[in-house]
């Protein structure tokens, strides 16, 4: 079926049955015309021979068919089937439709062909000129003229005739024919084959050189080895492929160069990232440290102050307790007393200054208590909402920097959950993987989420990020209205090593 798709023949394919399809028909409708062209001429010979032969017979039987002496008319008849053998039959009738007289030849006569009729004339009175013996009579000279005869019917001569001789005849010059234009066929395709070929090769070592082309090979030479349109397509092509060539060269050129730029500018850009992300967190660091240093002058100093002013408050006190006038004790403890309230409240609010300037129980329990006291404060203080925390690897391998990182990012991301989550159940996991030397932390809640899309990044966001970003890890914020918030962070645990362009 698929060669019956003429679209997906080939060129050769083509040209060939150009060549052949008009010869094939013209000789397919001539052959058939010629034979019936030539059974009508014969059929037509045939049946105007029968009626000569038919007049014929006729003339000479008109003194056969009057004295019944049909000697001469046999002799006749019969030189007439021995010198045509389309004649099948001759018969002669009287008026009477009676035979009287029939010839036949061996061999039957075609009931396809009319038999010939013609009618015997009676032109003259009847003279027996010849006698029984067949001897011609004498007689003495006619005196006067004769009258005038009408000519009246007194039979009729029939032929019947066939045409098998004379048809096999034209078949046999028809086989001729046919057998000619066969080999004239036959030539006309070889010719057709050869033109074909002289037009497909060149064409082919054009598919060729477009194909090598289109694969890339700019530089494909191909010959011009025609004239003609054939020519000028190879010469085009020619001269397609070394403009293609050069401005291959040229593109490659300048793709080297701008590759060359684009390197630098990228090695340029790693370098600026990496000292980026180490001034963040140089700065990150220097910030953690200042924080320290001011929780430990405000443990070491304002808190011993505070408490000098209690003790001093509670020994006014026990001096106005031991005073002469009752109402000056009084006013005395009174006094003492509110400065001991505000020394107490000073102290405290100075205790979570420190805490949120640096968290001293991640100093004294390491960051898996830190997590956990956090998580136990969070539960103490909102009791709706069930907080949970789970530890998968050994956290306490983690540096100083990385500890008080996830510690802030945890507080972070609780923080969120209790301001605008208003969930019931929260869920904290750390995950410490040697294997890929990654952190991985993960906040979860069912609270009432948010449309990622339509809601911009609060400031608690932003935060997380930069306090991933000098250590280059990855941050995914998941959440559906009405279906929770996850957080999903991945720190590397040897950031720096992974961070320096120049290892």
């Amino acid at each position: 079926m698929k060669f019956l798709k003429w679209t997906n023949w080939s060129i050769g394919t083509r040209l060939v049955w150009i060549g052949l399809v008009p010869v094939v028909l013209l000789f397919c409708a001539l052959v058939p015309f010629t034979y019936m062209v030539r059974l009508a001429e014969v059929r037509a010979e045939v049946v105007e021979r029968g009626k000569v032969v038919a007049t014929a017979v006729a003339e000479s039987s008109e003194y056969s068919l009057i004295t019944g002496n049909f000697a001469e008319l046999e002799r006749m008849s019969k030189g007439f089937l021995k010198t045509d053998s389309s004649i099948r039959l001759i018969r002669v009738l009287d008026n009477q439709q009676r035979e009287v007289f029939r010839i036949a030849a061996e061999t039957p006569p075609d009931s396809s062909i009319p038999v010939a009729k013609s009618a015997i004339l009676r032109q003259a009175p009847t003279v027996d000129d010849f006698g029984a013996t067949g001897e011609p009579h004498v007689t003495g000279p006619m005196v006067g003229h004769a009258s005038q005869f009408k000519p009246t019917v007194i039979g009729q001569a029939q032929v019947s005739m066939s045409a098998v001789d004379v048809l096999a005849v034209q078949k046999k010059r028809l086989y001729q024919q046919t057998a000619i234009a066969l080999l004239a066929l036959a030539a006309s395709i070889l010719i057709a084959m050869i033109l074909s070929n002289t037009l497909k090769r060149p064409l082919a070592t054009i598919i060729g050189a477009v194909n090598g082309i289109r694969a890339g090979r700019f530089d494909t030479d191909i010959a011009v080895t025609s004239g003609g349109e054939i020519g000028d397509l190879q010469a085009s092509i020619k001269e397609m492929s070394i403009s293609l060539n050069e401005s291959k060269q040229s593109l490659e050129r300048k793709v080297e160069e701008r590759t060359f730029a684009l390197e630098q500018s990228r090695n340029e850009a790693v370098k600026a990232n990496y000292e980026k992300r180490k001034l963040i967190q140089k700065v990150n660091t220097a910030v953690e440290d200042e924080r320290k240093s001011i929780s430990i002058e405000i443990h070491d100093q304002l808190n011993a102050t505070l408490i000098a002013a209690k003790l001093n408050s509670e020994r006014i006190i026990h001096l106005a307790q031991q005073g002469p006038s009752a109402t000056a004790s009084s006013e005395i403890a009174a006094r003492a007393q509110t400065i001991m309230n505000l020394t107490l409240e000073l102290y405290e609010n100075a205790r979570i200054i420190v805490r949120r300037l640096r968290p001293e129980v991640l100093d004294m329990l390491g960051l898996r208590g830190a997590i956990e006291e956090m998580i136990y404060t969070y539960n103490a203080s909102h009791p709706c909402c069930q907080f949970e925390f789970k530890e998968n690897g050994d956290c306490s391998k983690l540096d100083g920097g990385l500890s008080i990182t996830i510690f802030r990012l945890i507080q972070e991301g609780l923080s969120n959950v209790v301001k605008h989550a208003n969930a019931t159940q929260a869920y904290v996991t750390l995950k410490v993987d040697e294997t890929t030397e990654t952190v991985r932390l993960t906040v979860l809640d069912n609270g009432i989420g948010c449309n990622v899309s339509h809601e911009a990044e609060g400031i608690g966001l932003i935060g997380m990020k930069e306090r991933i970003y000098p250590y280059n890890g990855t941050f995914q914020f998941d959440s559906q209205p009405g279906e929770g918030t996850k957080i999903t962070i991945c720190l590397p645990l040897l950031h720096e090593r992974h961070d320096d362009p120049h290892p």
